[in-house]
Parts: C-alpha cells; structure tokens; sequence
C-alpha cells in the first residue's frame, strides 16, 4: 500500500506531533471494519438521509511505535462501495480515498475537546481509565463541499500535543 503513504499529504491535516516538534509518521492498527445503518449523528454529521448505511473504521494509531491515538472513523456507504474489498485499509486514508474512489478531501472542520479516556480508549491506549485525552471530531468535506468523513479520535497527550499551523 505504499502508493497511499505521501507522507506531504498525510501532513496536511495530521496534527498530533512529539513534545519535541518532529514530524513523526503514525503507523496504523485497524482493529474492524463494519458495516450497518447510520446512527442518529453519522446522519448528522454526514448529511445523510434516514435508513441508509455507512462504514466504521476504527483503528489505533501509533507515532515511534506508541499507541496514541485511538480512531472511528465513519464513511456514507454510497460513496465507498466496497469498502471492505480494499483490505487492508492503509495508514493514509485520505489518500487511499482519492485513489480507490475519486474523494479528495478539499478541507476539514475540526472540533477539539478534553475529556477522560473511557474503557475502549484505555483498553487501545494502554493507559489507565480516566487518563486525560484530546477528544477530536474531524469532518472532512469533498471537494464539491460534501462530507464525506467523520473521525472521532481520542489521543494521549502526555508526551505530544495537537499542532495547528494557520
């Protein structure tokens, strides 16, 4: 899958950089691939009418082989017919999106917002429950200015931080 990991495209919205500023490549753990029907804020979030189906991705995220960040990542089903017939899902998504499907990202909103890991968090981090953790929701949009991403991502900043660059 290398065709995927332009690590100049991966850097344009990955923001969580080491404490000490370098620029780190996230490896990437997808630990399942689901499909089913759109809850109440996929359909929110994704603009997308009642009843229809979306892909869930979630995966951890490692930066020097640490676990740091933990992802769902939720797609409307309509635009990536298949999904699963491309396994493994690479590191770069964003990338594999525009390849595979014709989906490039032309901007992404983000909301940020501390909270303490939950269960789930702590089982993939490795960390003790209620650690601290950089809740992100990601919506990333279509060049025609259609969403086609919800990420909701959960990330240990004990020894890195979220870097914005405006």
């Amino acid at each position: 899958m290398a065709e995927f990991e332009n690590g100049k495209n991966l850097f344009r919205f990955f923001r969580i950089t080491p404490d000490d500023g370098s620029q780190k490549y996230p490896e990437s753990s997808v630990r399942s691939l689901r499909f089913g029907k759109a809850r109440a804020a996929a359909r929110r979030h994704l603009a997308l009418p009642t009843d229809c189906d979306v892909w869930t991705i979630e995966r951890v995220r490692r930066l020097a082989g640490r676990p740091v960040i933990n992802e769902v990542i939720t797609l409307p089903a309509s635009r990536f017919p298949r999904l699963d017939r491309h396994a493994p899902i690479p590191d770069n998504v964003d990338a594999f999106y525009a390849s595979r499907f014709g989906l490039t990202i032309g901007h992404v909103t983000e909301r940020l917002k501390a909270i303490i890991a939950s269960k789930r968090t702590a089982a993939a981090l490795g960390c003790t429950l209620k650690t601290p953790v950089l809740h992100i929701d990601r919506f990333a949009y279509a060049l025609d200015g259609s969403p086609i991403e919800w990420r909701s991502s959960d990330c240990l900043t004990d020894e890195f931080h979220y870097q914005s660059k405006l």
